[in-house]
């Protein structure tokens, strides 16, 4: 294989911020309890598990650098205040430390989603009674059957959720390479750039964003289908 085969763009965040907590505490307490006493209770409660530590190893960066931070300031043998850009600016030197970085958004990005499709399925094989999974022939077709068409699109098979769903294909399966799916996305994701897929602190913290409000619907049709 020659060198040129094995070269990867990656994207490396300067702004220290972009790594701070993204998990809305407050949105899940409200998830929580609405379906409290249900029979999806124990699978949000597992959903909001893994968003809650997926967040906690995505803040690692912030915790180490404000970490050494006040490390050195509390004892400093004189009055001695370390900025946390400082720290930040002299970790961002190292490669090793940017290619972390590079690796934890990419890892974060592809949990945050599959949390979300594991919480799909879940809720739907809970009212269908029965297993189900998204590679079986008949899935889409429950799922509509279930939500209804115009729900099916927005927690399934709108544009933001297949490209995120391919964009973790395109990193689990096919070596961080864009998929040709993924490529014929319109309109085409701004984190490919030629056939790569660069995932960055602030694509990931968009997804979570862009995720809650479909995870709010999902749970609130699926309370319906059950109480019906």
């Amino acid at each position: 294989m020659a060198k040129d085969d094995i070269v990867r763009k990656i994207y490396i965040e300067d702004d220290l911020s972009n790594f701070e907590d993204f998990f809305d505490l407050n949105w899940f307490k409200k998830l929580s309890r609405l379906v409290e006493n249900t029979r999806i209770e124990r699978i949000v409660g597992n959903f909001g598990v893994s968003w809650w530590g997926i967040a906690r190893a995505f803040i690692l960066p912030w915790l180490l650098v404000t970490g050494v931070s006040d490390v050195i300031t509390e004892t400093a043998p004189i009055r001695l205040a370390i900025p946390t850009t400082k720290v930040w600016n002299e970790y961002l030197k190292h490669n090793e430390f940017n290619v972390a970085l590079w690796k934890l958004s990419e890892n974060v990005y592809c949990s945050i989603y599959f949390a979300y499709e594991n919480l799909l399925v879940d809720t739907l094989k809970e009212i269908l009674g029965t297993s189900i999974r998204v590679t079986h022939r008949d899935f889409n077709e429950k799922l509509r059957d279930v939500y209804g068409s115009e729900c099916a699109h927005r927690i399934w098979h709108q544009t933001l959720i297949y490209a995120a769903r391919e964009t973790r294909n395109s990193i689990v399966h096919n070596g961080g390479k864009a998929t040709n799916d993924l490529l014929n996305v319109k309109p085409l994701p701004n984190y490919i750039q030629d056939d790569d897929v660069v995932i960055s602190a602030t694509v990931t913290r968009e997804l979570s964003n862009n995720l809650k409000p479909l995870v709010y619907e999902l749970v609130e049709k699926s309370l319906e289908k059950i109480e019906t």
